[in-house]
């Protein structure tokens, strides 16, 4: 009899363990902040937890047990997404991922499930157990992050700046995780040239010492290190300043290299192209001994090219004003150009355009120049500014004397000639009429 009493109580025991325990397991699961539930294998409702049906816009169990899981569906879910998922779920014995949902009013949301087929301890299914998570928030914070990683894309393949993602492997090494469109414009070269493709593969040899060094910089000095760096792409010769700043990541370790690159290469080009055309302007003024100038109207200060110094006989220590430009004048010409300048030029406006003499200040040696000028008005037709262009034309000068020198030597000469051939016919004229007179025939033929 004891014995049988000791046995009652230990089943006791363990009836009510077992109780409490499945009291916990029905407690979580009706506290749990997932939606649960359980459906026969036609589908209909046996059970369902306080999260699923409030996240369905229910207040109750109520009138849900016993209805159709496609309650909680619309048609086109139903179609395109449950069937699909339970097909699978029936063939493998679980499925998980997206499946949508629509709440008592329609509205339609997002979950997560989870669903596995229940079996019996024969191994015949007989349920289906599901747990759904409302991920509304969850896509709206993806749909965000795809909105403004959108967004940085288009900023990053927008932007006029060559940029580029580096990543640091053992080595070092550095590897090419992401360039931008001006990357790909500028160098002429592909994505699948570049991408997971090393700075040595990519960047020319006679600009990737310099690259390294630069690199090795920035890590070691924890700052962005800017240079100016000339490389040939398929694209042809570029020019850029190129800035790289280090990343580091909690422990201070160096992970990544953000750079980017100003390209310059138009703005050398022109650079170049000015070198060249001053070149050629200086040469062209050498060659026809043309000066340049710029006047001043208010100061009266002229600036001037160095053709124009020589001219003038001038250096760069010389006052150069307008009593300075006299100064250089001719005594003989300085009134006149100085009621010209003042007269024709600033008052009526006119195209300064005037050959005189002037006296070189170094040698007072005499020269004859050609100076040629525009005036420069403001908004309210002031002349502000004057450029012009002085030519030296001494040589062209001495040609046109000696010209006109010779024209008179060839004038008298013709005054001569013509005189003796005039004294002659005259003298023809006189024996024709002495022979006529003594009965012979005349001996010269006189021209009418």
């Amino acid at each position: 009899m004891k014995n049988t009493n000791i046995v009652q109580d230990v089943s006791s025991i363990k009836l009510t363990q077992v109780e409490e325990h499945y009291k916990f397991m029905a407690m979580s699961v009706q506290q749990s902040s997932e939606g649960m539930a359980y459906a026969d294998l036609d589908g209909n409702l046996i059970f369902i937890n306080k999260a699923w049906y409030e996240m369905h816009g229910y207040k109750s169990d109520k009138d849900l047990l016993g209805k159709n899981l496609a309650i909680f569906h619309n048609k086109k879910q139903m179609i395109d997404e449950v069937i699909p998922f339970n097909k699978i779920v029936m063939k493998n014995g679980s499925n998980n991922g997206k499946v949508g949902h629509i709440t008592k009013d329609g509205k339609v949301f997002p979950t997560l499930m989870t669903v596995n087929l229940l079996k019996d301890a024969n191994g015949n299914p007989f349920a289906l157990a599901g747990i759904a998570k409302d991920i509304t928030q969850q896509k709206k914070i993806e749909n965000k992050l795809r909105q403004d990683e959108q967004q940085l894309k288009l900023i990053y393949d927008s932007t006029a700046e060559i940029l580029y993602f580096l990543k640091i492997e053992k080595g070092p090494k550095y590897r090419f995780i992401s360039v931008n469109k001006p990357f790909l414009e500028a160098t002429g070269l592909t994505k699948d040239q570049v991408l997971g493709k090393t700075i040595s593969d990519v960047i020319p040899k006679p600009a990737l010492e310099l690259v390294l060094s630069n690199y090795k910089k920035a890590i070691s000095e924890k700052r962005i290190v800017d240079w100016e760096e000339t490389s040939q792409y398929p694209a042809g010769l570029k020019t850029g300043v190129v800035s790289i700043a280090p990343v580091y990541d909690d422990k201070g370790n160096c992970t990544h290299l953000v750079g980017s690159v100003h390209d310059i290469t138009e703005r050398k080009q022109t650079e170049q192209e000015l070198r060249d055309s001053e070149y050629l302007l200086r040469e062209s003024q050498r060659v026809a001994n043309i000066g340049s100038y710029v006047l001043d109207i208010s100061s009266g200060i002229w600036e001037s090219s160095n053709i124009l110094e020589d001219i003038y006989g001038i250096n760069k220590k010389y006052k150069k004003d307008v009593a300075g430009w006299l100064q250089i004048v001719h005594p003989d010409d300085k009134d006149m150009m100085q009621d010209y300048f003042a007269t024709n030029v600033l008052t009526n406006k006119e195209f300064f355009n005037k050959e005189y003499r002037i006296k070189r200040i170094n040698d007072q040696q005499e020269c004859w120049v050609h100076g040629m000028g525009k005036l420069v008005l403001n908004d309210e037709g002031e002349p502000i500014k004057m450029i012009g262009t002085i030519q030296d034309i001494t040589k062209r000068k001495q040609a046109e004397e000696k010209l006109i020198s010779r024209n008179k030597e060839l004038e008298v000469w013709y005054d001569v000639s013509v005189n003796r051939e005039l004294n002659l016919i005259d003298l023809k004229k006189e024996i024709n009429e002495l022979l006529k007179k003594y009965g012979e025939k005349p001996k010269y033929k006189i021209p009418v």
